[in-house]
C-alpha cells in the first residue's frame, strides 16, 4: 500500500487496473492518467485514487464492513 494514503504506487494502480507496469508508464507519459505526481526528478510516481475508474476491481470482493 502507498504510504500517503490518497495515492496508488504504478504497481498498485497497474494491478488495480489489470495492465503491466510498463503501460502504466506510458499511459503516465502520454498525459492520459490525471493528477499523476512525480515525487522527485527520476523517482517513482504518485497516482491519485481518484484516477482510478469507478469499475477497476469490480469483480473484486467487497470489504468487509467493520
Amino acid at each position: 500500500m502507498a504510504k500517503t494514503a490518497g495515492y496508488l504506487t504504478v504497481s498498485e494502480y497497474a494491478a488495480l487496473m489489470r495492465i503491466s507496469k510498463w503501460a502504466v508508464y506510458d499511459r503516465i507519459r502520454a498525459g492520459l492518467i490525471p493528477g499523476v505526481h512525480q515525487i522527485a526528478k527520476g523517482a517513482t510516481y504518485r497516482i491519485p485514487r481518484a484516477a482510478v475508474p469507478a469499475e477497476a476491481g469490480a469483480d473484486s470482493p467487497a470489504a468487509p464492513a467493520a
